[in-house]
């Protein structure tokens, strides 16, 4: 019998169907309980600023989410991409 294996990425790219902030941030959660340690989330889009209304652009959701995981991951680079890796002994 063949055992699977659940193989989890050490570099996650976010590709959004969506630029709300709402979706953003909740893509966000789901994506960071894959990552393993040490793994790298990149979020695209984040000075995006073609939709008029802040709640229709991607920077809301990436900053609420920064906070809510404050003291789990590690800023790489803050630009127009946002790059974060998952600090080793923190939870999912």
């Amino acid at each position: 019998m063949n055992a699977q294996r659940r193989v989890q990425p050490r570099i996650v790219s976010r590709q959004y169907g969506s630029h709300r902030a709402a979706d953003v941030y909740s893509d966000a959660v789901l994506t960071w309980s894959m990552v393993v340690a040490n793994g790298v989330v990149i979020f695209d889009d984040y000075e995006f600023d073609q939709m008029e209304e802040e709640t229709e652009r991607p920077k809301l959701g990436i900053d609420a989410f920064l906070k809510a995981i404050d003291g789990q991951y590690r800023l790489i680079h803050k630009d127009y991409q946002v790059v974060i890796e998952k600090i080793a002994g923190n939870p999912a």
